[in-house]
């Protein structure tokens, strides 16, 4: 995502810019045209540089971890990177953006990426009452009942139940 460094320096306010997933090379969470809503504001002016804030929006297709059937996410990243020109040497952390001498624009696609990435939640589900795949068969228990009988119980897991037959006498 490419902001005009003009634009976004003379700005008071939030900057809105789109791109969407294809162009940030997010293409494994949804179709490339999937829309990537970015607003961003300049904070923290200083003589080195300045601080880039902003919150990013998109809907991710992943898999769901219980039936993999598609679960449709919207996700809101937040972004928080410092911009510097090159010739600032006391700033070499790996998490700023350095601009060239005469650069005219910014190039947000890295801290993008990233926050989509970490609004992503680790757990994936459909729906909250997914009911997920049957162990045995793989039947989607979604959609409908399987035939499947439970398992017996694991022989090792006798002694307790034979423990808890007992309380209930």
């Amino acid at each position: 995502m490419k902001i005009p460094l003009g634009e976004l320096l003379e700005s008071t306010g939030i900057l809105y810019t789109e791109s969407n997933l294809g162009d940030l090379g997010i293409t494994e969470a949804g179709t490339s045209g999937t829309p990537v809503t970015l607003e961003v504001a300049v904070k923290d002016r200083h003589a080195s540089g300045f601080r880039v804030e902003g919150t990013v929006k998109t809907e991710l297709t992943l898999p769901c971890d219980r039936c993999l059937g598609a679960a449709l996410l919207s996700t809101r990243g937040v972004i928080n990177v410092w911009v510097v020109t090159e010739e600032q040497p006391e700033y070499a952390a790996d998490d700023a953006i350095r601009l060239a001498p005469g650069a005219n624009e910014i190039v947000l696609d890295g801290p993008v990426r990233e926050a989509i990435l970490l609004a992503t939640p680790s757990k994936i589900v459909c729906r909250e009452n997914c009911a997920g795949l049957c162990p045995q068969c793989g039947q989607d228990l979604n959609i409908g009942r399987c035939d499947c009988h439970p398992d017996e119980t694991d022989e090792r897991w006798q002694a307790l139940l034979k423990i808890k037959d007992k309380f209930k006498e």
